[in-house]
């Protein structure tokens, strides 16, 4: 769910970096996964939690960020998020949602400190929020 922004360059690009998404709805997991590609992450992708809890372990812990969606059939992005840090404590993740505010605090989301991507998002916020969640990890 990506809005256009034309006229505006997006110079937050990426190094590399890995980027593991996890959306249960394959056109939106796919826009953004292609997204991020052409801002030069490489991107691993996963259609629900507990994929992406496999993937992670088969990467052995090199994973560099999550972006994952909060409310997904089964387990949902938060109860996900629980069990990687159990497994690379200092991984950074990074919401994305398009449901309402009440929704997002029945999942804990604000009080969680984990940064939200609001969809529909552009591609420019998209970019500066993954950079921002990376540098933080860095810091």
């Amino acid at each position: 769910m990506l809005s256009s922004t034309e006229g505006q360059e997006v110079v937050l690009r990426g190094e590399g970096e890995r980027i593991l998404v996890v959306e249960d709805e394959e056109g939106v997991r796919g826009l953004v996964a292609h997204t991020l590609r052409e801002l030069g992450y490489v991107v691993v992708e996963a259609s629900q939690a507990t994929a992406a809890l496999d993937i992670h372990a088969s990467c052995g812990g090199e994973i560099d960020l999550v972006l994952t969606d909060i409310v997904m059939p089964g387990m949902s992005g938060p109860e996900m998020v629980v069990e990687l840090h159990k497994r690379q404590r200092n991984l950074p993740v990074l919401y994305m949602s398009g449901h309402t505010h009440e929704t997002m605090l029945r999942y804990g989301i604000p009080e969680s400190g984990i940064p939200l991507v609001q969809k529909p998002f552009d591609i420019q916020r998209l970019a500066m929020q993954v950079r921002q969640a990376l540098g933080a990890c860095k810091n």
